[in-house]
């Protein structure tokens, strides 16, 4: 009898073991969800401290401003010439970005743009320069 008892246990183990343990386990790790993502930059650097995605226009032109710490990546859509790569620095409210042409089209290659930026309003206006030679002002805010 104690020999059926110990065959008849060490099944039942088994079966629990080999089935509801592992089911048990998937549910543990579907229901996990993290309180807070870290992000890091686009070289896979990441960071202690949480990056603050910006989303402002200028007209019809939507830049999409990540920032961590004082370090700006992101991009910009030109509507006209594609999406650019975006790179720079917001230190305080003295914003330098710089805006990369990544396609193969008639446009030109970069611009810069240089002012100062309320990280709070989201609103922020400068100059702008590009390799084609051409200048202007722009203005920041948050899109409509």
């Amino acid at each position: 009898m104690k020999w059926f008892l110990s065959i008849t246990f060490t099944a039942l183990v088994t079966l629990l073991y080999g089935e509801f343990v592992p089911s048990y386990k998937s549910l543990v790790y579907a229901q996990f969800k993290p309180t807070e993502t870290v992000l890091g930059d686009e070289s896979g650097d990441v960071g202690i401290k949480k990056a603050k995605k910006i989303v402002v226009c200028d007209g019809d032109v939507v830049f999409t401003i990540i920032l961590n710490g004082t370090k700006i990546s992101g991009n910009v859509d030109t509507i006209e010439c594609g999406i650019w790569k975006l790179s720079g620095t917001l230190k305080g409210k003295k914003l330098n970005m710089k805006a990369t042409n990544q396609e193969s089209n008639d446009c030109c290659e970069w611009a810069t743009f240089k002012g100062t930026f309320n990280k709070k309003t989201k609103k922020g206006h400068g100059t702008w320069n590009n390799s084609c030679g051409a200048d202007g002002s722009w203005a920041l805010s948050p899109c409509q």
